[in-house]
């Protein structure tokens, strides 16, 4: 089923925060994007991962299943996220996850997506080139990750800038994911370039 989730408050400010790129202002800065490709990534897991409560120990493997998700933004427009997601996770008496792993290869297209940059102004994420996300979790009680918890990105996204400045972005990054989910470490490169972003 398809849906239309929008991006949580706890996230906005850092979604819409920049931090700048050495100086530059003709493009968008590296944090601004790498951080809006991982906050769709964690709320698209975060609505997928669903799997049913059990009241007795035992380890409870759920096949791939399908993902169909609108990630809208608070400042407008969207990502659709397409894909397939699998589980394999024990649980305790209580239902809650004591251990497993969570796997996913996604594509994300984006839709009139618009940022901020405070360096150079609002930018629009857009256009038929897509990223395909892949992602390997290692999973913890209380919704904690363990390593390795990562998630690989490869392909083109449409930036268009301000005054019409349009550029396509080829991103090539692993992100390593801290254990609170909310957090990590990119690296690779966007446009040949290497970049390395906390996140």
């Amino acid at each position: 089923m398809k849906k239309l989730i929008p991006l949580a408050p706890w996230c906005a400010f850092a979604l819409f925060t920049a931090f700048g790129c050495s100086g530059k202002t003709s493009r968008l800065a590296d944090k601004v994007l790498v951080d809006h490709i991982f906050d769709v990534t964690m709320l698209t897991y975060s609505i997928s991962s669903m799997y049913p409560d059990t009241t007795s120990p035992r380890a409870c493997w759920q096949d791939n299943w399908d993902t169909d998700q609108y990630v809208s933004n608070l400042r407008g427009g969207y990502c659709h996220v397409q894909g397939r997601m699998g589980m394999n996770v024990t649980v305790d008496q209580l239902g809650k996850v004591t251990s497993g792993t969570a796997q996913f290869n996604w594509t994300y297209t984006w839709v009139d997506y618009l940022i901020a940059d405070t360096l150079t102004g609002t930018w629009t994420l857009d256009g038929a080139p897509s990223v395909t996300v892949a992602g390997l979790l290692t999973l913890q009680p209380q919704h904690t990750f363990g390593a390795p918890s990562s998630i690989t990105v490869s392909g083109s996204i449409d930036e268009i800038g301000p005054n019409g400045y349009t550029h396509t972005a080829d991103v090539q990054l692993t992100i390593n994911i801290n254990s609170d989910g909310k957090s990590g470490y990119a690296s690779g490169t966007i446009d040949g370039r290497e970049v390395h972003v906390i996140i």
